[in-house]
């Protein structure tokens, strides 16, 4: 679970990698022409977009969040069955274990039904 910070960080580096182009030569002078007439973007309109980079202090929150919020989920998960114990509030130590089974459960559900939700 703390691989999934060090991953992001290797992903939002690749923002600063190059656009592969088609290599095949075109007209220039064309391009600009039917760019004028019809508003289509050029492979230097596309090139100077995607250079933009994300700052590094973002970069460095985004990682930070990430870093937080699934250390507190995996502690959480981890932690909810050693206290329905510790404060009695199971009667056996399956029904505590299946604490942490709804939990996760609860979570994977809401992600998958955040998916038809987020496209509306």
């Amino acid at each position: 679970s703390s691989f999934l910070p060090l991953l992001l960080m290797f992903v939002f580096s690749l923002t600063n990698r190059h656009v592969v182009t088609n290599s095949n030569p075109v007209d220039e002078s064309k391009v600009e022409k039917a760019s004028d007439s019809a508003n289509i973007i050029t492979t230097n309109e596309i090139k100077s977009e995607s250079n933009k980079s994300v700052p590094f202090s973002i970069k460095i929150c985004i990682t930070l969040f990430f870093f937080i919020y699934v250390g507190s989920e995996t502690g959480y998960g981890g932690w909810i069955t050693t206290y329905a114990l510790q404060e009695n509030l199971t009667q056996s130590q399956y029904q505590a274990a299946y604490l942490s089974s709804y939990f996760w459960a609860a979570l994977a559900f809401g992600r998958i039904i955040a998916i038809p939700l987020a496209i509306f």
